[in-house]
């Protein structure tokens, strides 16, 4: 299959229609190409694996026993699919039906549930996970079967090892034989009670009653104890409780997101389309802001998905007994871990973008490096740009630190988490805002002091204050925001210290039965919507940069595709030359020392006789 896609596309390439370059260039139309290509090569790879890195299980879920062998023991509900069991269900019935002459033996009292807690482990909403027989058990039963099994020339099955079994303190099932009890015919459905020691004790003055962990710490009524088991295990927020903000909030944080990132995407689209139907007009360091715009644009996707999915699609999952919880830390959700990947990449990624126009603007400014010396050097731009995001990105996944914001309903990193908010957002914009402006700051001493020596000369600068402005401008739209950002995260973080021992972390203060876990006073939901706001300012500035006539004539000729007639050049008049400023000085200026170079393209007029000493760039 791949090797006939690889014919098409060299068929393709190789005899592009001559229709369609008169209306976009052949370089256009091959990298267009080769992005859906490559696009296409990803997913058949994706699908011919047996798992990739986005590839879920189905979540397990507490369900009623369905094996006829183990439908009278004392609990009614198993977990599936678990760890120890495959997936297949007549497989696992397959399975089961080879221990059934052992049963039948009744080598040991417990044999039967034994049997039963390796293929049908007990689950319950008190547990909400698998919960199988105690190593003691199974060690107990070994010694009274082992000799029957091997009397078959078989050796004791491996699913049946003893040391893969729980001990306490670890939750495991022990039944609890005690003198006038009929163990095996007074099962009860309902799980009994925990032992002191971690165990699950069943019997006659034990089957009334329900699981108990008085013993260990809880979480507050309003929200989810995900492991009852575990006294450092985390609290969980409801799908679509009023925690940190009412439903007001969260009805004015949705509007204007959706507002702004469709408006941020039209802008950053824009800006993109344009650099790809004129490519050439676009070189370093200016081409960096289009790749800033394509960060960007794509950086919105996931705030726009909320168009088509609701909260419990995009933020939440199911615990086995399927309540629905804000995702705080893990991979369960896709849609929820695609959300992130994308937003925090691409965001990230925009930044480093930015870095790299003020990088590319102080070697043309400062060291006087002409764009065909910086796009030589285009590899090692890429690689920091997109390498640093993937290895931040790869970094959260692998310590399964997703979690959703309760104000938007995407994941993220740092929502729940005031350490992850500080390694993974707050220092890394504070390091790029502070590189970022010293080496704009840099670049603009040296525009400075060429500026005063055009100016000394009698030469024009007027573009040259324009393109100084211009740059200027946009560096205030990306330094301004990301510090108002970096304010705004820091007070999250100081929201996250005082709310995260009292809720998510509850359990780890002692628990809320015994009075640890007070609320503190509901955060100020306006810091949080400026935060919003400003996130998308950044990516929208790119379109004040291309918004010129220029744009309007690669506009015009790219939708006329060559068929509307240009307009004519303008014509030099005889009087030009002595009327304001004249293109020559009347004294011609000294000349210029060697390796002297004009960045950015300035149309800065000089002697003819000078030009070879001059390094042109095209910028603006």
């Amino acid at each position: 299959m791949k090797l006939l896609l690889f014919r098409v596309y060299s068929k393709v390439t190789s005899s592009l229609p001559t229709s369609f370059a008169r209306c976009v260039p052949v370089p256009l139309l091959k990298m267009t190409f080769r992005a859906l290509f490559g696009l296409l090569i990803l997913l058949l790879s994706l699908s011919s694996t047996s798992g990739s890195f986005f590839d879920q299980a189905t979540k397990p879920k507490c369900r009623k026993i369905q094996i006829k062998m183990c439908e009278d023991m004392p609990y009614g509900s198993t977990i599936y699919p678990n760890d120890i069991l495959p997936n297949d269900e007549q497989d696992l019935v397959n399975q089961i039906e080879h221990f059934h002459p052992l049963i039948k033996t009744s080598c040991h009292k417990d044999i039967k549930l034994f049997i039963c807690s390796v293929f049908a482990p007990m689950c319950s909403d008190a547990v909400p996970k698998a919960v199988t027989s105690c190593r003691s058990v199974c060690e107990e039963v070994k010694r009274d079967c082992v000799s029957i099994v091997e009397s078959f020339g078989i050796k004791w099955p491996e699913v049946l090892n003893c040391s893969k079994f729980p001990e306490p303190p670890e939750v495991c099932m022990n039944p609890n034989h005690k003198k006038g009890s009929a163990f095996e015919h007074e099962y009860d459905p309902i799980p009994a009670r925990m032992g002191g020691n971690g165990q699950l004790l069943y019997g006659k003055e034990s089957v009334r009653e329900s699981f108990s962990f008085g013993h260990l710490p809880s979480c507050p009524k309003d929200m989810i104890n995900l492991d009852p088991t575990d006294r450092n295990g985390t609290c969980a927020v409801r799908c679509n409780a009023d925690l940190l903000f009412n439903k007001n909030n969260k009805q004015q944080a949705t509007f204007w997101m959706l507002l702004l990132a469709f408006v941020n995407a039209l802008i950053t689209g824009f800006t993109v389309l344009t650099f790809l139907i004129d490519s050439d007009r676009f070189r370093f360091p200016e081409r960096t802001i289009c790749y800033v715009a394509g960060c960007y644009f794509f950086y919105s996707l996931p705030y726009l998905s909320r168009f088509f999915f609701s909260v419990d699609q995009t933020a939440c999952s199911t615990t086995p007994s399927g309540i629905s919880y804000l995702v705080h830390s893990g991979l369960d959700n896709t849609i929820c871990v695609a959300s992130f990947v994308v937003s925090y990449f691409f965001s990230t990624a925009g930044s480093l973008w930015w870095i790299m126009l003020a990088f590319t603007w102080f070697l043309s400014a400062g060291r006087k490096w002409v764009p065909e010396g910086i796009d030589a050097c285009r590899s090692y731009l890429h690689l920091f740009a997109w390498g640093v995001p993937m290895l931040l990105t790869l970094a959260v996944l692998i310590t399964h630190k997703v979690d959703a914001s309760e104000l938007v309903g995407l994941c993220g990193v740092g929502n729940t988490d005031p350490w992850m908010l500080l390694g993974f957002h707050i220092v890394p914009r504070f390091a790029f805002v502070l590189v970022g402006s010293c080496l704009i700051v840099a670049g603009f001493s040296s525009m400075c002091q060429e500026r005063e020596a055009f100016r000394r000369r009698g030469t024009d600068t007027s573009k040259l204050d324009k393109l100084m402005t211009k740059m200027g401008v946009f560096s205030a739209l990306y330094i301004i925001p990301s510090i108002i950002l970096i304010i705004c995260d820091i007070y999250h973080m100081a929201v996250l210290f005082q709310w995260y021992p009292q809720t998510v972390g509850c359990k780890t203060q002692g628990g809320a039965d015994r009075g640890h876990c007070n609320r503190p006073i509901q955060p100020q939901f306006d810091i949080y919507m400026l935060n919003l706001v400003v996130s998308f300012v950044i990516g929208s500035s790119t379109g004040l940069w291309i918004f010129s006539p220029k744009t309007f004539l690669s506009w015009q000729r790219f939708l006329c595709c060559g068929l509307c007639t240009p307009p004519p050049p303008p014509k030099l008049q005889a009087n030009t030359v002595g009327q304001g400023h004249p293109l020559i000085p009347v004294n011609p200026p000294p000349h210029p020392p060697n390796g002297h170079y004009l960045p950015l393209s300035v149309a800065t007029s000089v002697p003819s006789a000078q030009q070879h000493s001059l390094y042109p760039s095209k910028i603006v």
